[in-house]
C-alpha cells in the first residue's frame, strides 16, 4: 500500500511525463512547460513544505514563491 505522500508523488511524476510531449510538440521551452505544469499540479502550502523537506530544501530559508519555484524545478528534473 502506498502512503499519501508516495501516492501524490507518483501522480505528479506521471502527470509531468504525460504533459512533457505536448510542450515539446508545441515548441514551448522547458520554462514554459514548467509554468504550465505548476498551474496543473498546484500544491497546498503544507504539501509544498513536505515535498521541499523530502527534496532536501529548507522551507524556513526562502519565501513561499521561491520555495514553490525550487520544488517544481526539482520535481521537473526528477521527471526527466
Amino acid at each position: 500500500m502506498l502512503s499519501r505522500k508516495q501516492f501524490l508523488n507518483e501522480i505528479m511524476i506521471r502527470g509531468f511525463r504525460v504533459l512533457a510531449p505536448f510542450g515539446e510538440a508545441s515548441g514551448e521551452s522547458g520554462a514554459d512547460l514548467r509554468s504550465d505544469c505548476q498551474a496543473l499540479t498546484e500544491l497546498s502550502p503544507s504539501l509544498l513544505k513536505i515535498e521541499a523537506e523530502r527534496l532536501g530544501i529548507d522551507p524556513a530559508l526562502v519565501d513561499e514563491a521561491e520555495l514553490r519555484r525550487k520544488v517544481y524545478a526539482a520535481l521537473s528534473e526528477q521527471c526527466r
